[in-house]
């Protein structure tokens, strides 16, 4: 799996509990899925023993009821404020993305 296909602040998921590969790839052609466990998903974005920043799943439905499962990783700093726009050394980000698609399994292949 290509690590492009994780990317980092604010990664759109969908809890596997509500929803199936196919509803959320509804008006994404070509697009393919990966299923992986809350848990399996690295709390800290660090690089050399710093840490940067503390990522955790938040539900954020879109669209009311059509989309309930969805959710997204998000980056929060020491102060628990919402990062979108990280400012951290690309290694760390790399890191982060290949610790979370050691967990990944592929569901739907993209076309």
């Amino acid at each position: 799996m290509d690590i492009d296909v994780v990317r980092m602040p604010d990664m759109s998921v969908h809890r596997g509990k509500y929803c199936t590969a196919e509803c959320i790839l509804r008006g994404y052609v070509g697009w393919g899925v990966v299923q992986f466990r809350v848990r399996d998903v690295p709390q800290t974005v660090a690089y050399n023993g710093q840490v940067f920043y503390h990522t955790r799943p938040i539900h954020v439905p879109l669209d009311g009821q059509y989309d309930y499962p969805h959710s997204e990783i998000r980056a929060f700093d020491s102060a628990n404020k919402h990062v979108t726009t990280p400012q951290y050394r690309a290694e760390a980000d790399m890191i982060w993305r290949e610790n979370l698609l050691r967990g990944c399994k592929p569901v739907v292949s993209p076309n």
